[in-house]
């Protein structure tokens, strides 16, 4: 009764209510005036695509949508016009005369009320099933009694027949699976797995196609190659495109990577056939669109005239590489990121944040930085400043494999080096401050990473070190992060991004390791599939399993997760959308509906404080884990 009457207010104090941001301001009326606005039945697949259009979630590729209505009163169900009505409070104003606005609509038909009139849902066909799914709005109270009257009814009146199913991508649905069992059922990895195509950067690309079997073969500079890969390797080259024989979740480092640099890319699984290995060294055109691509013989002089070469002028970095004080994050502000680097100075904001948000969520234990001054004073020894001199004076003119033989002398020669001993015994005074067991995390925080208009994702190291351990000693475990520095991929990714390279500093981020991971991930700050609605998109993956770059075999469960209060004004739960579930858990979602909650509530802290302290246009990838049954954030940066 108490609902009914809560929504007996929102009737009235909504009918002149202004739309949201689910609806576009201005209606088509021209396109209105066709007549061909609604079907009741569909009597082949051409009367489905004469209706159909592009799904609102872009989840997977192929897929067309022809979203239907079901009146509960009439019983009668229309099947819409998808490419006139983009949303079903349109169709159902314009033609069924519902009146009270949109919040009303929405919170009268996406709830178990009496006050509900509509069914909504989308008939999604799938090309790679050749099947058909109902779909409803994952947050959706819909009954039982009526997904089964909607089924029906469209088997009743249109052509699909035993060709239909109901997708189940959601935590409602799957708790009214008992009582539709009966229905063939669709879940988010049966249709994930029938895909061989992947969009990741649409574009047009020319250049010589090239065939690159091993990541270690990969020529770190060929401008007017498109690279075919196998895997997904950490360093992209410079080159006109690349394909690859992988799908890659949305924080994989070639997607990261490829949208940093504009890149067009896509993943094809079959891309290695015979029939596509023998346009290697072959001069191409690859077309990449959302739904498909095409690859093209051309002749040299059409690809050399459309070869994009890049131009920046030179990106001089700051680095602080006077002050040495070894202290906790909770000493520093955020623009002490000219002392500490960008990794550790975001921490700082999350550690600031968490304290002010008590039990929403952790940061790392024990956190406290080694700034750039040691840094600059292990690299000022004679026999490593000699040889980066050489490096940077040499590296245009120096072959492939010299430069990494140059690299890999350099790196050999900052682990050889004896650390300054005060910089030791302040690090290890302040592990044995924390009274663990001295095992810590040593972390890359250079003045080339994390950072606006470069990521760095993937370059540098993370070490362990552990106190009065001689295998895996402290000195060992900073040494490497430094010599990380240098790396070949992390120093020709520099290169291609311009970065004058003798200003490149590394700062160590320093924390409690994680001794035993529950569950592993990366949130970006915003629903990427439909960037028009809020959300947050999540890849999760059980204890350590690598989330950025998988072994071939492993998938992650992939979701986005988003309130429904704008439909359901009753519930605090948290929406979730499954795009597809991991394959490392026995089918079951990596995270527990209160793990989920939980995350959503400590991500949307971290997006409101981080648009107004830094930008309010960019949205951030932020890791997190969760130990001991509580809520990690590790590492925020941003996302592009």
């Amino acid at each position: 009764m108490w609902r009914f009457i809560t929504l007996l207010l929102v009737f009235l104090t909504t009918a002149l209510c202004l739309k949201s941001f689910f609806l576009p301001e201005k209606k088509n009326q021209t396109t209105k005036k066709s007549s061909n606005l609604y079907q009741l039945k569909l009597a082949d697949s051409n009367s489905f695509q004469a209706l159909s259009g592009s799904p609102l979630v872009a989840k997977y590729n192929g897929v067309s949508t022809v979203k239907v209505v079901y009146d509960l009163k009439s019983k009668k169900l229309y099947y819409i016009n998808s490419n006139v009505y983009t949303y079903h409070f349109d169709f159902c104003e314009d033609i069924l005369g519902f009146q009270g606005g949109l919040t009303l609509f929405n919170q009268t038909n996406y709830t178990e009320t009496s006050m509900r009139k509509y069914g909504l849902a989308n008939l999604n066909y799938y090309p790679t099933l050749n099947s058909y799914g109902l779909e409803f709005v994952t947050e959706d109270e819909i009954s039982p009694n009526i997904i089964t009257a909607i089924y029906k009814k469209i088997q009743e009146t249109s052509y699909i027949k035993n060709k239909l199913f109901i997708l189940i991508n959601g935590e409602l649905l799957k708790q009214a699976v008992p009582e539709i069992q009966p229905l063939p059922l669709l879940y988010p990895n049966d249709i994930y797995a029938s895909l061989s195509y992947q969009c990741i950067v649409t574009g047009d690309a020319y250049g010589k196609l090239v065939f690159i079997s091993s990541s270690k073969d990969i020529p770190f500079y060929q401008e007017d190659c498109i690279y075919v890969l196998q895997g997904s390797p950490l360093f992209i080259p410079t080159c006109q495109g690349i394909i690859t024989d992988q799908f890659q979740t949305p924080l994989s480092h070639i997607q990261v990577l490829t949208h940093n640099k504009r890149m067009p890319c896509f993943a094809y699984k079959e891309i290695w056939n015979k029939s596509f290995q023998e346009l290697n060294n072959s001069w191409v055109h690859v077309r990449i669109t959302t739904d498909s691509f095409f690859i093209q013989k051309v002749e040299e002089n059409v690809c050399r005239n459309n070869v994009r070469i890049g131009k920046q002028e030179a990106v001089k970095l700051e680095a602080d590489t006077i002050f040495r004080a070894i202290q906790p994050l909770a000493s520093f502000k955020y623009k002490d990121k000219n002392k500490i680097g960008n990794k550790a100075a975001n921490l700082y904001l999350l550690e600031k944040l968490s304290k002010e948000n008590r039990n929403v969520f952790n940061t790392p234990a024990g956190s406290f930085a080694i700034p750039f001054y040691y840094y600059q004073q292990h690299i000022s020894d004679s026999l490593i400043k000699t040889q980066l001199d050489y490096i940077l004076k040499s590296k245009s003119t120096l072959k492939q494999e010299e430069l990494k033989f140059a690299l890999k002398t350099l790196r050999n020669l900052i682990l050889a080096k004896k650390m300054d001993p005060v910089c030791l015994k302040l690090v290890e005074a302040a592990i044995r401050k924390q009274g663990n067991d001295g095992s810590y995390r040593f972390r890359s925080s250079s003045n080339a990473e994390d950072a606006p208009g470069f990521s760095g994702a993937g370059l540098y190291s993370s070490k362990t070190g552990i106190l009065g351990d001689s295998m895996k000693s402290i000195e060992l475990a900073i040494k490497k992060v430094w010599a990380s520095t240098w790396s070949f991929e992390a120093f020709i990714t520099r290169e291609q991004a311009h970065i004058v390279q003798d200003g490149v500093m590394m700062a160590i981020l320093c924390h409690q390791n994680f001794p035993e991971e529950e569950a592993n991930g990366v949130v970006v700050t915003k629903n990427i599939y439909r960037p028009s609605f809020p959300g947050f998109t999540v890849n999760v993956q059980t204890k350590e399993l690598s989330v950025v770059q998988p072994d071939s075999n492993l998938q992650c469960d992939q979701f986005t997760m988003f309130k429904p209060a704008d439909f359901n004004p009753f519930t605090d739960d948290i929406a979730v959308d499954y795009i597809a579930y991991g394959n490392q858990n026995m089918g079951k979602p990596v995270l527990s509906i209160h793990q989920i909650q939980q995350l959503y509530k400590a991500i949307a802290v971290c997006d409101e404080y981080f648009a107004q302290f830094i930008n309010s246009s960019v949205s951030y990838d932020i890791e997190f884990k969760f130990d001991d049954g509580k809520l990690f954030l590790k590492q925020i940066r941003p996302y592009f």
